[in-house]
């Protein structure tokens, strides 16, 4: 779990793992980012999904257009990922 299609963490990133009955839930709570899947596989390709399509999202939007909160978010998503 160190890349994924360009997006790179700077640093290890602990994954909370639980199985909700046939499914598998993996997330980081701190960053309200998680993913689901029939397998911890699947469920860690959704939570990288979902966590592109958030740091894109916020890394494209104009910093003018971000609410204070979503610039601290977004500037807690760049401590932990790069796209260099």
């Amino acid at each position: 779990l160190a890349e994924h299609n360009g997006l790179r963490l700077r640093k290890p990133l602990p994954l909370t793992v639980e199985s909700i009955g046939d499914t598998f839930a993996v997330g980081v709570a701190s960053l309200r980012i998680f993913g689901a899947g029939a397998t911890v596989a699947e469920a860690v390709a959704d939570f990288w999904r979902n966590l592109e399509s958030v740091y894109h999202s916020y890394s494209m939007t104009p910093p003018d257009e971000l609410s204070r909160d979503a610039r601290q978010y977004l500037r807690q998503l760049r401590v932990l990922l790069t796209t260099d």
